[in-house]
């Protein structure tokens, strides 16, 4: 075959046009996983059975549902399936097969799973109790904002039990955070360390402070601990008949410091002081809409 020069050059550039180079490639569509893309629907559909959503309730059929969601690793249906057989609704009881799935959703970072898991096992609700395993999954928990595990994993340190070691200043780092977002007993409790200077600075005026905190949302050991306060005068200037009214509000939970140190109390009180105190009372009930007390009954 003759060489022809243009036909040379044509084909050349055909060939060069035709060949793109790998790092231009268009990439490969991503494969569907359609598992995955079915355990979110699943788990919806579980939930809609669950409350009664426009159904039926079937607590029965929301559990298999959750089980098809949370084997595909849907950590929500993890979660949900978990309490189905912590409760035993719709399903048999069944705590080891609850604590599993909890597990599964605590790890796969579900804030929500990591508080109820670490508080279980904290109190032993429904599962065997392991303070040990509560403090890392409470901890995990706090540090993702979870206000009841930031006060739960400060009290487990502040007290040491079973295993978990007495931190007094990683108490009041976790119940300082807590008692900030309103929680009542971190809030006495951090209380009583700035009181002691235990893990703090000691500072009977925050003490007093954190103790009203508590003490205003009817924390009974909170009013116990502000009464005492006020009646000696740490952190601020002693006021016999406001202790009293703490300490009556305290006593009339049935809070055994409160009923003993009002009891001490009043034994240098007249009987005006004791008018003045029932008035206080009375107004701070009513200021706060509280119901007054059940009469105590006779033995």
């Amino acid at each position: 075959m003759k060489y022809h020069p243009i036909l040379a050059i044509t084909l050349l550039v055909f060939s060069a046009s035709s060949s793109v180079p790998a790092e231009e490639k268009a990439p490969a569509a991503p494969v569907a996983d359609p598992a995955k893309d079915s355990a979110e629907p699943l788990f919806l559909e579980g939930r809609a059975f669950a409350n009664g959503e426009g159904i039926p309730k079937d607590a029965a059929k929301a559990a298999e549902l959750y089980r098809r969601a949370a084997e595909q690793g849907n950590a929500k249906a993890q979660n949900n399936l978990a309490w189905l057989y912590l409760d035993g609704n719709g399903v048999a009881k069944d705590p080891a097969e609850g604590l599993k799935w909890l597990r599964k959703a605590a790890g796969a970072g579900t804030a929500k799973s990591q508080d109820s898991l670490g508080y279980l096992l904290a109190k032993g609700d429904r599962v065997p109790k392991d303070c040990k395993e509560a403090v890392k999954w409470l901890t995990k928990a706090a540090e993702q904002g979870v206000v009841r595990a930031q006060a739960q994993v400060g009290l487990l340190h502040y007290f040491g039990e079973d295993g978990v070691e007495k931190d007094y200043a990683l108490a009041a780092k976790w119940l300082i955070e807590a008692g900030g977002k309103g929680h009542a007993d971190a809030q006495n409790t951090i209380g009583v360390l700035n009181q002691h200077g235990w893990g703090v600075p000691q500072n009977d005026g925050l003490a007093m402070l954190w103790f009203m905190k508590a003490a205003d949302q009817q924390h009974a050991k909170a009013q116990a601990s502000l009464a005492q306060a006020i009646a000696l005068g740490r952190g601020t200037d002693r006021d016999p008949i406001t202790a009293y009214m703490w300490a009556k509000l305290s006593a009339d939970s049935g809070e055994a410091t409160g009923e003993v140190f009002l009891s001490d109390l009043v034994k240098g009180f007249t009987r005006q002081q004791i008018a003045e105190g029932e008035k206080k009372v009375a107004e701070y009930r009513a200021k706060k809409g509280l119901p007054a007390p059940t009469p105590k009954r006779e033995p």
